[in-house]
């Protein structure tokens, strides 16, 4: 069985050093077979870490990159766990874990093989280990904390977590341990409802599968941080909280819908609106508020062009979620297309192309021109695509070609989609030519 873990005796302050990611040589990946790992595992009385991986996912590159080599990441492992990397070649383990996109983080218990916890996506160091020490804590506190533990967060989040893996039939109970640590961890230890906000709301948002109590703690939460946006006296930390549950509730939709209820209130919800909008820009795009988008920020080629200073600036180890700055290349020519489509659907073409020539100066990839063509491509303007394209294939290499000619090979599909549409269109006019419809 596993040894108990009391996180109790590390402090917030201590913890907060990872911000800051140091790398190591390796990533501290064991060279063993699943069977043999679980079999370590057992003996040493560790956990078992599972990373999926796959060459072809970005943020698993970045992760293999920059977070699993970090000091701080492999000293915990060494300590806590027996970690392995398993490829994405691997259909046997994909299946069992019902793997359909990359990476994915398992913390996995070997007695047994109960998943403790699960990681989707990126995390940087300080998430991994937020995420992963926060799960271990639980052997400790099979019951109801009182007496001087009833006003321990580290208590009752291990209360929590021994229900959440061991119990799940006492959901509302592990639910309402959640919930206390959420809306009173603050008052005891500082900075904990910062620090522990992903994994509490990672695990109330798991618990919506037992019991519906979960999903309306969610939104009666985010509900007051929704009210005080658009009363324009939220902070930015609030509004953040804000993003993140709209994000565990998978209801981005409503952010787009605070912007829209914030037009025209006043200078407060304004510089809220941009936030918003900023962190669901694409969203914002399929929305088609392009009107907002260029309200808000008039000027994408200042913003994107201070983006990519300032990404060049900074040096490699510092380009990290888990500190003041995380702006990659990637996302910055994502953004950097949205507001591209945002400029041609509002008749700026001089400005949506000096934008395209920026980003491309800087990364003159098959990638980028892949991201400016979906976005012609999107508007159905086939010239621009078919522009772009010409300009693409002659700068970059045989594998970025690939990038480009799939855009130009999707003209002929949203052609024949286009032709088929409007077929169905004008037969429905020749069967109604006064196009009333049925009106008996």
């Amino acid at each position: 069985m596993l040894s108990s873990f009391r996180l109790c005796t590390l402090t917030l302050a201590a913890i907060a050093g990872l911000a800051s990611p140091t790398l190591a040589a390796d990533a501290p990946f064991m060279d063993l077979a699943l069977p043999d790992a679980i079999a370590r595992a057992q003996k040493e009385k560790r956990v078992l870490v599972l990373f999926f991986d796959s060459k072809d996912a970005p943020d698993a590159r970045r992760m293999l990159e920059r977070t699993w080599p970090d000091e701080a990441v492999a000293a915990w492992l060494k300590e806590k766990a027996i970690a392995i990397q398993v490829p994405a070649s691997d259909t046997k383990m994909k299946q069992r874990y019902a793997i359909s996109w990359y990476p994915q983080t398992f913390l996995i218990n070997p007695d047994g093989m109960h998943i403790l916890h699960k990681i989707e996506g990126h995390a940087t160091p300080t998430e991994l280990i937020i995420g992963m020490s926060a799960s271990l804590l639980g052997s400790s506190q099979q019951t109801r904390p009182g007496g001087d533990d009833s006003e321990k967060p580290l208590a009752w989040m291990a209360f929590a977590n021994y229900l959440f893996t061991n119990d799940p039939g006492r959901s509302i109970e592990c639910l309402d341990a959640y919930l206390w640590c959420l809306d009173h961890g603050e008052d005891h230890i500082d900075g904990f409802r910062t620090y522990y906000l992903e994994f509490l709301l990672q695990r109330i948002a798991y618990l919506r599968s037992y019991t519906t109590k979960a999903t309306e703690a969610l939104l009666s939460r985010r509900g007051r941080w929704r009210a005080a946006i658009i009363a324009g006296v939220s902070t930015e930390e609030e509004i953040q909280e804000y993003l993140r549950f709209c994000f565990w509730l998978r209801d981005e939709v409503d952010v787009l819908d605070a912007v829209v209820e914030m037009r025209n209130l006043g200078d407060d919800q304004e510089l809220a609106s941009r936030t918003l909008l900023r962190a669901e820009l694409n969203r914002a795009v399929g929305r088609k508020l392009y009107g907002d988008i260029l309200r808000l920020d008039p000027s994408p080629l200042q913003i994107i062009d201070a983006r990519l200073s300032t990404l060049h600036k900074t040096p490699l180890e510092q380009r990290t979620k888990s500190g003041d700055f995380f702006d990659e290349r990637l996302a910055i020519i994502t953004d950097a297309s949205c507001y591209f489509e945002a400029l041609l659907a509002s008749s700026r073409a001089g400005d949506a192309f000096t934008l395209v020539d920026r980003v491309v100066k800087d990364a003159p990839t098959g990638v980028t021109f892949r991201a400016f063509m979906e976005r012609t491509n999107r508007l159905r303007i086939y010239s621009l695509t078919e522009r772009l394209a010409k300009q693409g294939l002659e700068m970059v290499g045989d594998r970025g070609k690939k990038h480009i000619l799939s855009q130009v090979n999707l003209i002929k599909t949203l052609k024949a989609q286009d032709e088929r549409k409007a077929a169905l269109e004008e037969a429905k006019r020749e069967l109604d030519p006064t196009g009333d419809g049925d009106q008996n």
